[in-house]
């Protein structure tokens, strides 16, 4: 990638220990933007203790390393060191299908935040865990009824945003930090879309980063924290 040319948008991949799922990831994502000169890549290592890194260096990315353990955290590292005015992120685990990404890029022109739903297809229900589905669809009610927001899932991991409008908006360190920002754009008054993409069954050798009974109370925490807002 050109260096010189401007950098109008900054992609953001977390990543934890993803060596079986990384490659396919990235080689999914620069088919569909190739060698766009306004796009960067950034690859945010949370601690990985594999070849995640170095499977990572074989495409044209930018990798930066945050040693504090969280998703928020990885997220908030990689928006703090990205260059493009709008951001799009999701995970290094390849379970998003990101041919959505081009229109959803554009969808950023015109509002602020922009989510890829995952549970409007009901063939991806298959691809998640049992407890995973119930408690996300459970969440997005409760987001729906007490917040009046019209999300059906709360928990995607894969969305895009403007970078002035998010830069700061949440200190959430971990999984809490999606449903943050979302609660948190929404209390702002901020433009909110949803658009449904396919989203597919993990890799076999690829663990998922949620611990269910720890993320779930923190979730629930945030949750609470957005309605009963304490100066936070």
């Amino acid at each position: 990638m050109n260096t010189n040319k401007q950098i109008l948008y900054s992609i953001i991949i977390p990543v934890l220990n993803e060596e079986f799922t990384i490659v396919e990831t990235l080689r999914n994502l620069f088919n569909i933007i190739k060698n766009d000169e306004k796009i960067e890549v950034i690859i945010v290592d949370n601690g990985s203790t594999d070849q995640t890194l170095k499977k990572s260096r074989k495409f044209p990315v930018r990798i930066i390393y945050e040693k504090k353990k969280g998703y928020g955290r990885a997220l908030q590292a990689g928006i703090y060191h990205s260059k493009g005015d709008f951001i799009a992120i999701f995970d290094g685990d390849n379970t998003y299908d990101l041919s959505k990404l081009p229109f959803m890029l554009k969808l950023s022109l015109k509002y602020d935040l922009i989510i890829g739903n995952r549970l409007k297809f009901k063939k991806n229900h298959s691809s998640f865990s049992s407890v995973n589905l119930i408690g996300n669809k459970l969440l997005s009610l409760f987001v729906r009824i007490f917040f009046k927001l019209p999300i059906q899932d709360t928990q995607s991991g894969f969305r895009v945003f403007k970078k002035k409008r998010f830069f700061n908006l949440s200190n959430a360190t971990g999984m809490e930090y999606a449903l943050d920002i979302l609660l948190r754009a929404s209390k702002s008054q901020y433009s909110i879309i949803e658009i449904p993409i396919n989203y597919y069954l993990r890799h076999k050798e690829s663990k998922s980063k949620l611990e269910i009974r720890k993320d779930s109370l923190k979730i629930f925490k945030q949750f609470l924290l957005n309605f009963f807002p304490i100066n936070n």
